[in-house]
C-alpha cells in the first residue's frame, strides 16, 4: 500500500486535479438519481435503471433483462463509458445496478440483518425482485460483485436466474489457489484476514477507509497503482501527461470509478461511516453461505491471466467445482488483460449475458464469443470453505 501510495503521489497529482475538474458539474452524492425500495425491516435498497426512456413498461419487461453487482468502489452509477456515451443504456437491454449495503442510497446491514451473502441475497435481493416483477434475468458480478451474482444464481435456480457472469471475479477466501499470481499486497490483505481479522480490521477501517473518505479521488488512484501494467496504461495511461484536460475524462472508465468513489464517500445512511464500508464487504467474503457446487444456472466466466487482484488459478479453481453443476459452462481467459477486462470486453460481456434470454427486435447486434479452452483442472477442495 504504502509502494503504490507514493508511486501514485509522484504520477497521480495531475491526474487528480484534471479528474476533479471533470467531475465539478456534478454535486455528490447524486441522491436524485436512481431509485431505492424501503425493505421489510425499514431498510433502503438503491439500485439504478440503465433502459430507453421511450419504451413503455410492458416493453421494457420484454427486454432482457441483467442485474448487476459492480465491484469496490461499485455504487449504482457503475456501469460502462459505452453505457454513458450511449445516453445512459444499451439498445435492446435492460440492466438494473445494485447498491450493497452501506453503498449510496442503500442503508448499512449489521449482524441482526444477516452474517453471509447468501443471507443477504435471500432477504434483500429477493425483495428487490419481486417488487419489479424479474423473472428470466441474467446476474453479472465484476470483481468484488461475483460472490453477489453467484448467490443469486443459487438461491433462485434457474427458474428466475437463467445465467450467472462472472468477470474478473474473487473467489472464496478458503480456496488455496486463492493467492497464487497475485499482487504482494492483496496477498497479505489476504494472510490478515484469514490469520488476524481484527488487525486486518483497524487496517480497512482506520488507515484505507479514512483515507479514501479524506480523498477518494486519491483513493482510486492508489488502488490503481497495485493493478498489473496493462490495467493501469487503460486506467490512467492517456492522462498522465499535464495536458489533461476535464474533456480527457468524459466518459473514460477512470471516471467510472471516480464517481462510485465520490458517491460512496458523500453518501451517509443513517450516520454511518463510510470507513467501515471495505470491512463490512470483507466480513461478507468471509462467509458466502454457501458453495459453488450448488449452482445449477448456466455460468460464465471473463478473466484476465494478469489479474493481479483475483487470481485466475482461484477462479479456475472454482470452475471445476461448479462444472459437474451447472447445465452449461462457457470459459474467456485471456492472456494479456488484467483486472480490467470487463472495460475491455464489454460488449461480449453484453452478450453473454443475454446469450439464452428471449431478445426482442430492438437487441444488440448476433453473435457471441468462442470460449476459449482452459487445461482441466481440478478444485483444491478448499473452495467450499466457509468461515
Amino acid at each position: 500500500y504504502l509502494i503504490a501510495k507514493s508511486r501514485s503521489k509522484r504520477m497521480g497529482q495531475n491526474i487528480s486535479a484534471a479528474l476533479e475538474s471533470s467531475l465539478q458539474q456534478f454535486h455528490f452524492p447524486l441522491s436524485n438519481l436512481g431509485s431505492s425500495m424501503i425493505l421489510s425491516d425499514g431498510r433502503c435498497l438503491g439500485y439504478m435503471e440503465y433502459v430507453d426512456p421511450s419504451l413503455s413498461t410492458l416493453e421494457k419487461s420484454q427486454l432482457p433483462t441483467i442485474l448487476f453487482f459492480p465491484g469496490l468502489p461499485g455504487s449504482r452509477l457503475f456501469t460502462h463509458p459505452v453505457v454513458e456515451s450511449a445516453g445512459g443504456y444499451i439498445p435492446g437491454v435492460r440492466m438494473l445496478v445494485v447498491e450493497r449495503p452501506g453503498i449510496g442510497l442503500s442503508s448499512p446491514h449489521s449482524d441482526s440483518n444477516y452474517t453471509s451473502i447468501a443471507e443477504y441475497v435471500q432477504r434483500d435481493i429477493s425483495q428487490l425482485l419481486d417488487n419489479l416483477n424479474l423473472t428470466n434475468l441474467s446476474v453479472l458480478g465484476y470483481s468484488a460483485g461475483a460472490p453477489y451474482a453467484l448467490a443469486c444464481g443459487v438461491q433462485f435456480g434457474p427458474e428466475r436466474v437463467v445465467r450467472v457472469v462472472l468477470v474478473a471475479a474473487v473467489s472464496p477466501l478458503g480456496c488455496r489457489m486463492f493467492t497464487k499470481n497475485i499482487g504482494i499486497q492483496s496477498v497479505l490483505a489476504t494472510w490478515l484476514l484469514r490469520k488476524y481479522p481484527r488487525i486486518a480490521k483497524w487496517i480497512v477501517v482506520s488507515v484505507l477507509g479514512s483515507a479514501a473518505v479524506r480523498s477518494p479521488i486519491q483513493g482510486v488512484l492508489d488502488g490503481i497503482h497495485t493493478m498489473a501494467t496493462c490495467d493501469q496504461n487503460l486506467l490512467i495511461g492517456p492522462f498522465k501527461s499535464s495536458n489533461a484536460s476535464r474533456n480527457s475524462f468524459q466518459h473514460s472508465a477512470l471516471q467510472m470509478f471516480a464517481k462510485s468513489a465520490l458517491e460512496c464517500a458523500r453518501s451517509k445512511q443513517n450516520g454511518y461511516n463510510y470507513a467501515q464500508l471495505d470491512w463490512n464487504e470483507f466480513s461478507l467474503w468471509r462467509n458466502w453461505g454457501f458453495s459453488v457446487h450448488q449452482l445449477t444456472t448456466e455460468l460464465s466466466i471473463f478473466h484476465g491471466e494478469l489479474d493481479l487482484q483475483c487470481s485466475v488459478e482461484a477462479v479456475k479453481c472454482c470452475v471445476a467445482q461448479a462444472a459437474s453443476a451447472v447445465p452449461s459452462l462457457n470459459e474467456y481467459y485471456y492472456a494479456e488483460e488484467g483486472h480490467t477486462v470487463y472495460f475491455k470486453k464489454y460488449d461480449e460481456i453484453i452478450r453473454e449475458c443475454i446469450r439464452t434470454q428471449f431478445v426482442t427486435q430492438h437487441h444488440i447486434a448476433t453473435g457471441f464469443p468462442t470460449p476459449s479452452v482452459s487445461e482441466p483442472l481440478r478444485c483444491c477442495g478448499g473452495c467450499e470453505v466457509t468461515f
